[in-house]
């Protein structure tokens, strides 16, 4: 890592890459340390766009309507086919899940079936379900991000960038593979974010999310509260339960001043079981509650239990899956009635005895846990 003169100007800028959102942020500290107050994040991502600090870690290779979407994050066509989940398809932790990417390669390309290949060629020649591999999808969303990154630091002209030094943090899941952290910085270097617009580079830090978050925590509390709330040899437990991945990590505090510094006790884990999974889980309930035919309307691809090549949603899926997600986050665990929720279209007047009410299906609050056996 590259050291600093205690007066040296410098950019840093901080990448997070997540299973369903994602950041970018910017700082322009003297030397090594840096306030909270001196970051600023990316908030403006143009048209159509819900402008927050975290954009949908989505893309689409559809056709724009006249509405000109830019077929990415929040912005999509009513009919475009997003590419979601694309993080976890970096890092196929076990041989299954290599053997399940090249099966549903092959089953998108109907077993290589050239007919349907052509068929499926859509706007300027690239098809609908990618022929691209997961990395060159993190690349072209990444790319996104960067075009919107350069926009906010365009009083950065190149001059001034030929002569600031520049460091990136990307943060990545704890246990992620060598494989995965190579795919990762080829993806943001082929992006954008390499030497060639930020000639004084010196660094590409990778910092696990777990850490990234317990630094963070500590130093927020801290500017809330006026004051040191942890202290020296004291140690915590941090969990950091995101789209895709779970992680735990345990610290002590070893320093708080000049500088607050943490030591890991024994080693962090991770798991892929973040909340796409219990997403994942509910189209599998579903589909077993309306029946494979009913569901198919609103799932084509038939993929409630597959991260592979490629996990994709349409604009059924998206609606239908926008809805559980509001209702996923207002869940507090002391709910005691069903939650209600409406089927989108082609759906919405469907009636099943005792399951569907004129499109509207009830998520019993009282669960039979031998039906929730979550295999990852």
């Amino acid at each position: 890592m590259a050291s600093y003169g205690l007066h040296e100007r410098r950019l840093v800028i901080g990448l997070d890459y997540g299973t369903t959102f994602t950041g970018v942020a910017f700082a322009t500290p003297y030397g090594r340390t840096c306030t909270l107050e001196e970051i600023d994040a990316v908030a403006e991502w143009g048209a159509q766009m819900d402008n927050l600090e975290k954009v949908p870690s989505v893309i689409s290779y559809s056709a724009p309507t006249i509405a000109m979407e830019q077929q990415w994050g929040s912005s999509l066509s009513p009919n475009a086919t997003a590419m979601v989940h694309t993080k976890l398809e970096l890092d196929p932790s076990s041989l299954s899940d290599e053997m399940d990417l090249v099966l549903q390669s092959l089953d998108g390309m109907k077993n290589l079936n050239f007919r349907h290949i052509k068929g499926a060629i859509g706007f300027n020649g690239v098809p609908a379900y990618t022929y691209k591999s997961p990395e060159e999808i993190v690349t072209d969303y990444l790319a996104k991000v960067f075009q919107y990154l350069l926009k906010v630091v365009e009083g950065f002209s190149y001059e001034l960038r030929s002569t600031i030094s520049t460091d990136i943090v990307v943060t990545i899941p704890t246990g992620w593979s060598y494989s995965a952290m190579n795919s990762t910085f080829r993806a943001l270097t082929n992006a954008g974010f390499n030497q060639s617009y930020f000639p004084r580079l010196r660094d590409v830090i990778f910092v696990t999310e777990s850490e990234a978050a317990a630094i963070y925590t500590a130093r927020y509390l801290k500017s809330q509260l006026g004051r040191e709330f942890l202290k020296v040899d004291e140690s915590f437990v941090l969990c950091d339960a995101g789209g895709g991945t779970v992680d735990v990590v345990s610290y002590t505090v070893t320093q708080l001043n000049p500088s607050l510094q943490l030591e890991k006790l024994g080693e962090p884990t991770g798991r892929k079981c973040g909340s796409v999974f219990i997403n994942m889980h509910f189209k599998k309930w579903l589909r077993d509650h309306i029946g494979e035919a009913n569901y198919k309307m609103l799932d084509p691809n038939m993929e409630e239990n597959k991260i592979s090549s490629h996990s994709v949603e349409g604009k059924a899926m998206r609606e239908l899956m926008k809805e559980f997600d509001d209702q996923k986050q207002r869940f507090d665990g002391e709910m005691k009635e069903d939650i209600r929720i409406d089927l989108p279209h082609p759906l919405q007047h469907l009636s099943i005895a005792g399951k569907v009410n004129k499109g509207e299906i009830a998520i019993p609050w009282q669960v039979n846990f031998a039906d929730l056996i979550f295999t990852n």
